[in-house]
C-alpha cells in the first residue's frame, strides 16, 4: 500500500506508539512527522480548492441573479413611467409636457432609492412630487407671476392646510413604500451576501484556514493509521 502511496515513506519507523505526531495518533503508527505535515499540506490544499470551487460557483449565481433583479425593477419603473407619460399626456396635452420634468425627477428618485447606499425615503420622495406639482399649478393658474424662492417657500408651507390634492399623496405613499422597501431590503440581501463571498475570496490563506484536524480528509487520515 505504501508504495503505491507519492510520500516518502524511505524514512518510515517501525510501527509503534506516536510520541510527536498530532493527526496520527495510536498504538500503532506508521507515519513519521514529515508524512504526517505532508498529509495536513496537501489536505489543506484539497479542502480550499473544493472550497472556493463552490464559492465561485455560488458567488457568480447570486451576482447572475441580483443583476436579473435589479434589471427587472428598473424595467418596471420605466414602463410605469412611459405609461403614465402617454396618459398625462393625452389627457392635459402642453400643460403636462411642458412640466414633464418633475416625473422625470421622480422616478429616478425611485430609481436611486434602490439603491443600499440610498438614505431616502418613500415619502420624501411622494411629497417632493406633490409639493413641485402644487407649485407648477399655481403658476399655471397665475401665469403672469413668477414664484420665488420666498414665494415657493410659504406655498409648501400653507400646502397642508390647502391640501390641494386631498389624501392622494398619502395613498399614493401608503401603496408604493411597501414593496419599494421591500425591494430593497430583498436586492440588499443579495448585494450583501455577494460582498461577503467577495470578501472571503480574499482574505489571506493564514487567516482563512488555520491548521486543524476538522480539514483532514478522513482518506488521508486512515492512510497515516495504516
Amino acid at each position: 500500500m505504501l508504495k503505491k502511496s507519492h510520500y516518502d515513506y524511505s524514512t518510515l519507523l517501525k510501527k509503534g506508539p506516536a510520541t510527536d505526531l498530532k493527526i496520527c495518533t495510536g498504538e500503532n503508527v506508521c507515519c513519521t512527522k514529515n508524512i504526517e505535515d505532508e498529509i495536513i499540506q496537501n489536505s489543506e490544499k484539497l479542502f480550499k480548492a473544493q472550497l472556493e470551487d463552490k464559492i465561485l460557483v455560488l458567488r457568480h449565481l447570486i451576482n447572475t441573479n441580483l443583476n436579473s433583479f435589479r434589471t427587472y425593477f428598473y424595467n418596471s419603473l420605466n414602463v410605469c413611467h412611459e405609461r403614465l407619460d402617454t396618459l398625462f399626456g393625452r389627457t392635459y396635452g402642453p400643460f403636462y409636457q411642458s412640466n414633464s420634468q418633475i416625473f422625470d425627477t421622480f422616478f429616478n428618485r425611485l430609481r436611486a432609492f434602490s439603491s443600499p447606499f440610498s438614505d431616502s425615503k418613500v415619502p420624501q420622495i411622494t411629497s417632493k412630487l406633490f409639493e413641485d406639482m402644487f407649485v407648477i399649478m399655481f403658476q399655471l393658474m397665475n401665469p403672469m407671476h413668477s414664484v420665488t424662492s420666498v414665494q415657493r417657500r410659504c406655498l409648501l408651507e400653507a400646502m397642508p392646510e390647502i391640501a390641494p390634492f386631498g389624501d392622494v399623496p398619502e395613498k399614493v405613499t401608503h401603496h408604493l413604500e411597501k414593496p419599494l422597501v421591500f425591494w430593497k431590503h430583498f436586492v440588499s440581501g443579495l448585494d450583501n451576501m455577494y460582498n461577503v463571498l467577495d470578501g472571503f475570496m480574499n482574505v489571506p490563506e493564514s487567516r482563512r484556514l488555520p491548521r486543524t484536524k476538522a480539514y483532514l480528509n478522513p482518506e488521508m487520515i486512515r492512510w497515516a493509521h495504516g
